[in-house]
């Protein structure tokens, strides 16, 4: 009845702006508003993969706590890497709900062949390793689990590669080894000697390894999954990669085994070659979930678009916080999209009849132009207040506007 009145009642050009007014209601995006935590309970139902660009480390922060809450509601373990971020606890709780009680160590818990595969991969990616570093490593390994009950970092990074004849004759004096087994030994070194530099080299970059203090606190990643705990993991600089790569190495490995978990990679950059880290933060996996935060993830991934289209695809929610680079929040703002906009141009002329100089005629001329702009303009971005962000919902594609706690 009231549309009625209105066409009856009210001019043309009135009517008009409130029809094109309504239209572009219907067709904006309806952005509901939301605190964290209630965001976090209402989507619980599938943990989606999850990019955080822009905010400061502390506001990043609050949200992956509120994910690490979820994921463990659902039963799921999770795994955290971050480069000397003050407000991630390092360690690891071998079950839900535990604190800190010691650290990861991604040699633990592995036989000879496992840790000589992982070691030869690190070689192979980041320090042009050759072939025969296998056969290295699988000599390395297996003097070291006849020397200690349990192999951990601690006791490889103390291993010299140079000095392997010594340390066989050591161990055969001290009746550890037997003779004859001390020969095979020799032979075996003699096939892969060449390569004991290399090994050595890399086992002098891993000395850097955040260890923990006690040799009885060392936990696996197998461990903390088949407890549904939490391990965090300080890798201290983005810019070691031989850390960055034994870490991920290790995830690759339980990812091809199926085994559901929660990623938390906060600030750490790509390779940009083949490594394991790429290759897990670009795989869309279906047993792991992975939230990758920095404080601008456009720029992290300004060399390569394809990284940028490979993380933000698929089942993806995006959190916008407060970006301070104009490029980055054109980039985000492109991301999501346009929609079409209505709008009324009206247009009065005056004309006046050649016969008499006081009589005139006016003319109104009406058009409606419909014109492309963006959902979410790249200045709404840049404006975000700290405890302000929007979120592109996986489920539902809808732009939400998260409210963080304030601090």
């Amino acid at each position: 009845m009231g549309r009625i009145m209105d066409s009856l009642f009210k001019s043309k050009n009135a009517y008009l702006r409130n029809e094109i007014a309504a239209q572009n209601n219907r067709s904006l995006h309806v952005m509901p508003k939301l605190p964290l935590n209630s965001f976090c309970e209402e989507y619980y139902t599938e943990m989606h993969n999850t990019i955080i660009s822009g905010g400061t480390g502390v506001n990043r922060a609050l949200v992956e706590y509120n994910f690490i809450q979820q994921a463990q509601r659902l039963g799921l373990p999770v795994i955290i890497l971050h480069a000397g971020n003050s407000f991630m606890k390092s360690g690891v709780g071998t079950s839900a709900g535990t604190g800190s009680i010691g650290y990861y160590d991604p040699i633990i818990g592995k036989d000879s062949d496992e840790v000589a595969d992982l070691l030869t991969d690190l070689s192979s990616n980041l320090l042009q390793g050759k072939n025969e570093l296998f056969g290295m490593w699988s000599l390395v390994m297996d003097i070291l689990f006849i020397q200690n009950e349990r192999v951990t970092l601690d006791s490889l990074v103390k291993f010299r590669c140079d000095r392997i004849p010594d340390i066989l004759g050591e161990m055969t004096e001290s009746n550890i080894l037997s003779n004859s087994k001390r020969m095979e030994y020799i032979n075996r070194y003699g096939a892969v000697s060449s390569c004991a530099h290399e090994a050595q080299r890399l086992i002098t970059k891993l000395k850097s390894y955040p260890l923990g203090d006690g040799y009885e606190t060392a936990h696996s990643l197998d461990t903390v999954l088949a407890e549904g705990g939490i391990a965090s993991i300080d890798l201290i600089s983005d810019t070691n990669d031989v850390l960055k790569e034994i870490c991920f190495t290790d995830i690759d490995r339980i990812m091809r085994q199926g085994r559901q978990f929660l990623l938390i990679v906060e600030s750490l950059s790509f390779l940009k070659r083949d490594s394991h880290v790429d290759n897990v933060l670009l795989r869309n996996s279906g047993n792991m979930s992975l939230l990758f935060a920095a404080n601008d993830v456009p720029a992290m991934t300004q060399e390569s678009e394809e990284h940028f289209q490979t993380l933000v695809s698929g089942h993806t929610n995006i959190m916008l916080l407060k970006h301070n680079s104009a490029v980055s929040a054109k980039k985000w703002s492109d991301y999501l999209g346009q929609h079409y906009v209505q709008q009324v141009d009206q247009s009065i002329g005056t004309s006046k009849e050649n016969v008499s100089l006081l009589k005139k005629t006016n003319s109104t001329n009406i058009t409606i132009k419909e014109e492309r702009r963006d959902i979410l303009p790249s200045e709404s971005i840049i404006r975000l207040l700290p405890h302000q962000s929007y979120v592109l919902e996986a489920s539902e594609r809808a732009i939400i506007k998260v409210a963080l706690p304030q601090i």
